[in-house]
């Protein structure tokens, strides 16, 4: 329910450029998402500090180690360390913890941040909407005297729904289908003309769930993002 695309504008692409440049002067890199990892190790083109997705991982390992690489969950992790990069340079909430969310990563990673630490949160953008990003772990950040820079590294956008996808999402709304949403932008991008009053589903944080009883949906649950516990709030619902 959302595209993923790289950014396309010469701002964005000279943004990044100076990034890598000063990669050196930031303590730490905050990824939002798998795609803000992929897309920051893996440019959509080369730059004059990077030619390949191999040397922006060999910066990053060999030459600033100092550098830590923070995730909110564990996707983001499996992507970091897929990519290449070592284990204990990642940090990231428990993987029992209750949310994977900006305020669990905190729990984790604040005693890093002092004065004039720096840190840079890649992220994406949402076209054409807009901007929803949560300012609170860059709040925090600057709270304790660090700075926290964005960097626009993926955009998200709304899927062009053909005629057939969107008789097949009515069709899911009534069938009992179970619903996944991981995000509020998903459901944002769902058709307006998507009824959801008789809808099942499933969300990975309850500010998911809000807005999933606010687009109409007739049954609300939440679970954590990973696979067994997904599993057992499916079978829950089976069982009712």
């Amino acid at each position: 329910m959302i595209e993923i695309a790289p950014v396309d504008s010469e701002d964005d692409a000279q943004a990044l450029e100076l990034a890598w440049q000063r990669l050196e002067s930031f303590d730490a890199l905050m990824f939002v998402s798998s795609p803000a990892a992929l897309a920051f190790f893996k440019p959509n083109q080369p730059n004059a500090v990077i030619s390949t997705a191999q040397r922006a991982i060999e910066l990053v390992v060999n030459e600033y180690p100092h550098i830590r690489l923070w995730a909110t969950g564990q996707g983001t992790v499996t992507s970091l360390r897929g990519l290449g990069l070592p284990a204990d340079r990642i940090d990231s909430p428990n993987a029992k913890v209750a949310q994977f969310d900006s305020e669990a990563l905190w729990q984790v990673v604040q005693t890093q941040v002092h004065a004039a630490s720096r840190v840079l949160i890649l992220r994406g953008r949402d076209v054409g909407m807009f901007d929803s990003s949560r300012d609170w772990l860059a709040q925090q950040i600057m709270a304790q005297g660090g700075v926290a820079q964005k960097l626009v590294v993926y955009q998200r956008r709304a899927p062009r729904w053909s005629m057939a996808q969107i008789a097949q999402c009515r069709a899911w709304m009534r069938d009992g289908s179970v619903w996944l949403l991981s995000s509020t932008q998903a459901l944002r991008n769902l058709p307006p003309s998507v009824d959801a009053k008789e809808g099942v589903c499933i969300c990975t944080h309850e500010r998911i769930a809000q807005a999933a009883r606010q687009r109409g949906f007739a049954v609300v649950c939440t679970s954590r993002p990973t696979i067994a516990d997904v599993a057992a709030s499916i079978k829950s619902l089976h069982e009712r």
